[in-house]
C-alpha cells in the first residue's frame, strides 16, 4: 500500500474537511432541505480516502475527476472542491520548494 505524496495528501484532506464542514452546516439548518446537495458532495468525495491510501492505483487526474463531479454552481455558497484542492496543493508545493 502506497500513500499519496505529502502535498497531495495535505490538499485532499483539507478539501475533505471543507466539504464535510459544509455538509454539517447545511444539515444543521432546519429551514431548508438540501439532501440532494449533501448526496452529490458525498458522491464526489466518498472514494478519496481510498485513493489517498492506495495511491499506486490512482493518480491526480482521477482524484480531480471525482472532485469535479460535485457541481458547486448548482447551490449558492457551495464549495468548489477542485478549486479548493488545487489552491491547497499549490500552497503545499510552494512551501516545500522554499
Amino acid at each position: 500500500m502506497q500513500q499519496a505524496p505529502q502535498t497531495i495528501l495535505a490538499a485532499a484532506l483539507f478539501t475533505l474537511h471543507r466539504a464535510l464542514v459544509h455538509c454539517r452546516n447545511i444539515t444543521g439548518s432546519p429551514k431548508t432541505d438540501r439532501r440532494q446537495e449533501v448526496y452529490e458532495i458525498m458522491e464526489a468525495i466518498h472514494e478519496v480516502p481510498d485513493f489517498l491510501a492506495n495511491w499506486q492505483l490512482h493518480d491526480l487526474k482521477e482524484l480531480r475527476l471525482h472532485l469535479s463531479c460535485f457541481d458547486s454552481t448548482k447551490w449558492v455558497g457551495s464549495p468548489n472542491l477542485v478549486k479548493i484542492f488545487d489552491v491547497k496543493l499549490q500552497e503545499s508545493e510552494s512551501a516545500i520548494a522554499k
